[in-house]
């Protein structure tokens, strides 16, 4: 084989291998891959903390599909795209609930089927759901409380002996 051919063979092979790189590279990373099978919702939370995208959902402890995006609406809600899976379906009564995995576990967007005969389609909104419980609110609210406790039973009169 002279030079030039071979030039010509190296040149083809490379443009091969580089077509097939941008191939995989397209098949993986494009825009249909993530959505492939699935549907997106979207769910309006008060207080969102402790999500972040690629986060799980959950229907019945069985994942169903994942959190795609955050972001805030006009009144400063948060509000999470989830993709769900195709063979689940949703209806107008479901609820979506932010939950935590154990105690200090990851947290998850929960979802609980309603009863309803429509169903929640391509682009809908989940009008039911349940925002997050921050463990430091928690916290506070049982301080307060004993707090409280502390100070009625400071401020009962005492029973005098006899």
């Amino acid at each position: 084989m002279n030079a030039a051919k071979r030039e010509i063979y190296e040149t083809w092979i490379g443009a091969g291998i580089v077509a097939i790189l941008v191939l995989i590279v397209v098949l993986v990373f494009g825009p249909g891959s993530l959505r492939d099978g699935s549907y997106q919702i979207l769910a309006r939370f008060s207080q969102a903390d402790g999500l972040s995208t690629g986060g799980m959902v959950r229907a019945a402890g069985v994942p169903v599909g994942q959190i795609t995006e955050l972001r805030l609406d006009e009144n400063f809600r948060a509000i999470v795209v989830l993709d769900i899976d195709n063979d689940v379906v949703l209806d107008a009564e479901a609820t979506a609930s932010i939950v935590t995995d154990g105690l200090f576990g990851q947290k998850f967007i929960q979802l609980d089927i309603g009863g309803s005969d429509a169903v929640i389609g391509e682009g809908q909104e989940i009008a039911f759901t349940e925002d997050s419980l921050v463990l430091e609110d928690l916290l506070e609210l049982i301080i307060s409380q004993a707090k409280q406790a502390r100070r009625k039973a400071a401020d009962a009169p005492t029973e005098s002996q006899p």
